[in-house]
């Protein structure tokens, strides 16, 4: 089945492709500078905040009775909340690596040797958006909230598959599968670190509140630092091009064959969740090509890997 990246390469996109991707992967092609062709391995240490969306299943489903309406409704109102929450990212140096749903990850690498410190960053970012959150108002007439969970320590990053030119980004590693955890200690409106990220924020006179399994919840920080927003990177228009072969299916169909007529909507779809247990990179590559021509045969699209405390999926 020929895929629309394949049958148009050439034609424009509706709006830069380089605001698809994290930091991490644009710095990986301008570093590169060439069309991706093989499996791409890195690892890091860092902090990483997961900030979860509740009750949106029931706000989805809501809404989902109204029709294109309750769509359109949806759409401005994940708009009014997310708008603001990823400038507030931004503003403190964060780089979102993936949405999940109702859900997103971010990430402050360590860069300096100095994980206290992008731990420091990400709690005071964790903070400001629950602070912000209860502020924010939209089309939907109930105030929505956000958990947030810090995980610290190794983050890898693998882009892997590459069929039909479709290479998907996967990141794994301590940081996320502690903060994973921690998410499901948390409410909405609060802030809850791993162990280890309580430990390094140490210094910084934060204001805990100890939970069961050894989490505990952020109230404060008594030692703030301002903010440092991140540096963007300059992604001219050749690159432009190379990532729009990175984006999924359907992303690439929205940017390159855009419709006027509908913003949103809900569709009825066929969702096939799948464990992978390889762990080593090679392993882990051929296992979602094989996934990727499988789907692909039968007129499907593999949409997103993810990993999560359960391990990694698709």
């Amino acid at each position: 089945m020929a895929t629309a990246r394949q049958l148009n390469k050439a034609r424009p996109a509706a709006a830069p492709v380089s605001s698809f991707f994290s930091n991490m992967q644009l710095r990986r092609l301008v570093e590169s500078n060439e069309p991706k062709q093989s499996l791409s391995a890195e690892s890091h240490r860092g902090a990483f905040l997961f900030l979860d969306l509740v009750s949106f299943t029931h706000l989805g489903e809501q809404l989902s009775e109204q029709g294109v309406k309750g769509a359109e409704v949806l759409s401005e109102v994940l708009h009014a909340y997310f708008e603001p929450i990823l400038s507030t990212i931004r503003g403190h140096g964060g780089d979102v690596l993936f949405f999940a749903g109702d859900a997103l990850g971010v990430v402050w690498l360590d860069e300096n040797d100095d994980l206290a410190q992008a731990a420091h960053r990400a709690a005071q970012c964790g903070l400001a958006i629950q602070a912000l959150v209860p502020h924010i108002q939209s089309a939907w007439s109930e105030p929505l909230a956000f958990r947030a969970s810090l995980g610290v320590g190794k983050i890898e990053a693998y882009e892997v598959g590459g069929v039909h030119e479709n290479w998907m980004q996967l990141v794994r590693g301590e940081a996320i599968d502690l903060a994973c955890r921690a998410d499901a200690f948390g409410k909405g409106g609060t802030v809850v670190l791993s162990e280890d990220c309580a430990k390094h924020l140490s210094s910084f006179d934060p204001n805990l509140s100890p939970l069961v399994g050894g989490y505990t919840r952020l109230n404060a920080i008594g030692k703030s630092t301002p903010p440092v927003a991140a540096s963007a990177l300059e992604i001219n228009a050749e690159q432009e091009k190379t990532l729009g072969l990175c984006l999924t299916e359907v992303v690439h169909r929205h940017l390159y064959y855009p419709s006027s007529a509908v913003t949103a909507e809900f569709r009825k779809i066929t969702v096939l969740f799948a464990d992978i247990s390889a762990t080593d990179p090679e392993a882990l590559h051929g296992a979602v090509q094989a996934a990727q021509k499988k789907v692909s045969h039968f007129e499907g699209v593999v949409y997103q890997l993810l990993e999560d405390d359960k391990g990694t999926g698709l």
